[in-house]
């Protein structure tokens, strides 16, 4: 594995353990799924950064995780399929 993506998962997981709540529990559910049905490349880790990024910016605006993704399960599947 390169170096790339090897800086890029650690750096998503530093970022999942910085949030909390619903908010972590997600973020980790969605990575770990994204993780088992994709190939472990830069692009896979790209979009668990933007994830992650979506996350995290709702978080600190201290938006409700519920008010943020009405359909969790859409809202995975949309995003495997990047």
């Amino acid at each position: 594995m390169n170096e790339l993506y090897k800086k890029l998962l650690k750096d998503n997981k530093t970022a999942i353990k910085e949030l909390t709540g619903e908010y972590k529990m997600w973020a980790e559910r969605i990575t770990k799924d994204i993780r088992k049905y994709a190939v472990k490349s830069q692009s896979t880790e790209k979009v668990i950064e933007n994830i992650i990024y979506e996350f995290k910016d709702n978080y600190e605006k201290n938006i409700r995780f519920s008010s943020f993704i009405k359909n969790i399960n859409k809202y995975i599947e949309s995003k495997k399929s990047v």
